[in-house]
């Protein structure tokens, strides 16, 4: 072996425990570095959960399982949350090699850390310090929310109407969750014809594919009878929402059902092209949409057409683009959140100044007029 590559090694080793979290998600990103994952893994104590002090990723993720909001987001189900708690430890620690290629690769997950961190630091000019303590932020919020990905994930695979169906895609596969109801070759025919651009390497691909199958064809719904149908309704989606941030325990869904009831509630003072879908498919629209947010796959261009509206009358109202601007008025829902978490005390507004948007907040008021 090259002496210069053994002295390098040793040196790369020495020093990882100096290495920042961006460097280090680099190192096993782009060099498949089993060392850097294991410090990570072994060393670095950066999660928090309710008191406790930071904690590593492992025991954070046992936390995270342990706590009344985990349950309730699994309804109760123990085997659920086990199921959930290996499928999110799997998503961090598992390194495929050639002769192993089984489970997710963590690769890909902590490429998506590195993408976001890289449009982050972008925006900010923030010193080295600020940087690392962004990133462990970042982190957690991606372990979490992962958390609840790998919750909806575990409820299909223990859902009796739901089958398991491998899409072959240029040598590749991404496996998800299809009714029952589709069998055979047809499954890879609904696939192709409703899932534009499919890329199995892409960061967050199986939840934006899994997310439209469920907008499409809905959740399975099992009655006291025996039968069962499937359903577009709201209802009967898995409550994704962040712990309570609040002393009072005010969460985020509390926020987006104030302004789901807000804007039915004034649905005369709507545009035409709005106020025309009535006060319950508004309802469905609205919680839609945070739903698809909180997912991070919030797709205007199919939820217009879900909803029956033009992509422009949905832009509008919600639009994803939309940048602050003293010559650009903010999207109608944009504008009456941030008036929301203004006006409603303590509650709602500790929520926006705990996730860094509270000046954003300001601005949208600002520019509201």
């Amino acid at each position: 072996m090259d002496t210069n590559n053994v002295s390098l090694l040793y040196d790369r080793t020495k020093t990882y425990k100096d290495l920042s979290l961006i460097k280090l998600a680099e190192l096993i990103v782009q060099d498949s570095d089993r060392a850097a994952l294991n410090e990570f893994h072994d060393n670095r104590e950066l999660f928090r959960f309710g008191d406790n002090p930071a904690m590593l990723f492992a025991d954070f993720v046992d936390s995270l399982c342990n706590s009344c909001w985990a349950l309730k987001l699994a309804n109760s189900n123990y085997n659920l949350l086990e199921k959930a708690r290996d499928h999110l430890i799997d998503r961090f620690c598992n390194l495929p090699t050639e002769q192993i290629n089984q489970g997710p690769d963590c690769r890909y997950y902590f490429d998506g850390f590195r993408e976001q961190m890289h449009t982050l630091c972008r925006q900010k000019h923030i010193n080295p310090l600020e940087t690392e303590v962004l990133a462990v932020k970042t982190l957690q919020q991606m372990a979490m929310r992962h958390f609840m990905y790998c919750i909806k994930e575990g409820s299909r695979s223990l859902n009796p109407l739901r089958t398991r169906y491998q899409w072959h895609l240029n040598g590749d596969i991404i496996i998800v969750w299809i009714p029952v109801t589709i069998t055979g070759n047809k499954r890879r025919l609904w696939l192709e014809e409703h899932i534009d651009d499919p890329e199995p390497n892409r960061p967050g691909e199986k939840q934006r594919i899994q997310q439209i199958i469920d907008s499409e064809l809905g959740f399975g719904e099992i009655s006291y009878m025996g039968d069962f149908k499937y359903t577009l309704s709201v209802d009967h989606r898995l409550k994704e929402t962040q712990p309570a941030n609040t002393e009072d325990g005010t969460t985020v869904c509390d926020i987006a059902k104030a302004v789901v009831d807000e804007k039915a509630k004034n649905i005369h003072l709507m545009r035409p092209s709005v106020r025309i879908l009535g006060r319950t498919i508004l309802r469905k629209l609205i919680t839609r949409i945070f739903e698809q947010i909180t997912e991070g796959c919030y797709d205007e261009k199919k939820l217009a057409q879900i909803f029956g509206l033009s992509q422009s009358s949905l832009t509008r109202f919600a639009g994803s683009r939309w940048q602050i601007s003293a010559n650009s008025r903010p999207p109608d829902l944009w504008s009456n959140l941030a008036h929301l978490l203004s006006k409603n005390g303590t509650a709602f507004s500790s929520i926006a100044r705990s996730c860094g948007i509270w000046k954003q907040v300001q601005e949208v008021i600002r520019v509201s007029g």
